[in-house]
C-alpha cells in the first residue's frame, strides 16, 4: 500500500466514524481486563474480554466484508456458512486455549465441555445476546447505509438525465440560418430558412441524435415517418413528413410523392418509368421509389439545379 492510498483510506469519514463508536464502546463497558473500570454497583454484570473484543470484530466483519460480498441472490449460501463457520471457529478457538488454562483438577475434556457451554461461550453464554444484536445492528446499519448512498447516486443520475435531456433539446432545437435563392417571375430574392441539422430519435436506451445530412429518405408509412439512414438504418421519427419538410434543407431534399422525401446526396440514378413518372434509384435502399405525376418535372428542375 503506497502513502496516496494510505491517505485516501485516512481520508473516509465513515472510518474514522467506526473508531470513534468502538472506542466509545470499550470505554464504556465493564470488562474486566485487569480489574473492572466501572464499579461493579453499576454494572454488576461484568462482560468476559473476548465477548468485549468480539462485538466490534463480528459487527465490522459482517458490514464491510460478509453482507456486500456474499449476501445476495446468487451467494446467499455462501454467506451463512461462512458466518456460521467464523463464529463457530473462532468460539471453538477460544474454549480450546481457555481449557487448556484454566483446566484446574478437571480433565481437558471436561474443561472444553464446561467453557463451551458456560456464561462466557459467545454461542450459549449468558451474555451472547450481545453477539446477536452485533449481528442484528450490522445488517441495519449495512442496509441503512446501502440505501442512503443508492437514494444520492439515484438523484444524482437522475440530474445528469435530466442535464443530458436539456442539452439534446438544445442541440435539436439551434436553428441555422441558411440563404437560399428563389427565382419569382424575373425577379431573385434572397431569404433566410431556418433549418435543423439535426432530428431527436427515441430508442430504448435513450434518446438519439440522427444528423439530417446522413438520411437518404423519409417516408411515411401509415401514420408513422421512418427516416432511412446512409447506414442502412431505420428510425422513427415523431413528426409529420409535412413537420419534416419544413424543418429540414429544401436544397437538399425533395419530395416526389405524397409519402417520400430523398436526399440528392444519395441518389445514385433516375430513370423513366412510364411517361410521367421516374424511377428513383438511392443508395443503400434497394426498394426503388417513384415520382407522383405532378412532380415529375419539378424533380427534373430540382436536380438539373444542383
Amino acid at each position: 500500500m503506497n502513502i496516496k492510498q494510505i491517505l485516501s483510506f485516512l481520508s473516509i469519514k465513515e472510518y474514522w466514524l467506526q473508531v470513534v463508536i468502538w472506542t466509545l464502546y470499550l470505554l464504556s463497558i465493564n470488562v474486566k481486563w485487569t480489574e473492572s473500570w466501572i464499579a461493579e454497583s453499576f454494572l454488576p454484570e461484568a462482560v468476559a474480554p473476548h465477548t468485549a473484543l468480539a462485538v466490534p470484530i463480528i459487527f465490522i466483519t459482517n458490514v464491510f466484508w460478509l453482507i456486500p460480498k456474499y449476501l445476495n441472490k446468487k451467494n446467499w449460501f455462501h454467506y451463512i456458512w461462512l458466518s456460521l463457520s467464523l463464529l463457530i471457529g473462532f468460539e471453538l478457538i477460544r474454549t480450546f486455549i481457555f481449557s487448556l488454562i484454566s483446566q484446574g483438577d478437571n480433565s481437558f475434556t471436561e474443561a472444553f465441555k464446561l467453557e463451551l457451554f458456560g456464561e462466557n461461550s459467545l454461542i450459549f453464554g449468558l451474555l451472547n445476546i450481545l453477539i446477536f444484536y452485533a449481528i442484528f445492528y450490522s445488517f441495519v446499519y449495512r442496509f441503512t447505509r446501502d440505501w442512503l448512498l443508492n437514494k444520492s447516486v439515484i438523484e444524482r443520475l437522475q440530474l445528469e438525465k435530466q442535464q443530458l435531456e436539456f442539452k439534446s433539446l438544445q442541440i435539436v432545437g439551434v436553428p441555422e440560418l441558411k440563404t437560399t435563392n428563389l427565382s419569382l417571375t424575373n425577379s431573385t430574392t434572397e431569404i433566410k430558412k431556418s433549418t435543423k441539422q439535426t432530428l431527436s430519435v427515441k430508442k430504448r436506451n435513450g434518446i438519439f441524435i440522427l444528423k439530417v445530412k446522413d438520411i437518404v429518405l423519409f417516408q411515411a408509412q401509415g401514420d408513422f415517418v421512418f427516416a432511412y439512414d446512409k447506414y442502412g438504418n431505420r428510425h422513427m421519427i415523431n413528426e409529420s413528413l409535412k413537420k419534416v419538410k419544413e424543418q429540414i434543407c429544401q436544397d437538399s431534399f425533395f419530395q416526389i410523392n405524397r409519402s417520400e422525401l430523398v436526399n440528392f446526396n444519395f441518389i445514385t440514378s433516375f430513370n423513366s418509368y412510364t411517361k410521367n413518372r421516374l424511377e428513383v434509384s438511392l443508395l443503400n435502399f434497394q426498394e426503388p421509389i417513384y415520382t407522383s405525376n405532378s412532380r415529375t418535372p419539378d424533380f427534373r428542375l430540382w436536380i438539373e439545379q444542383h
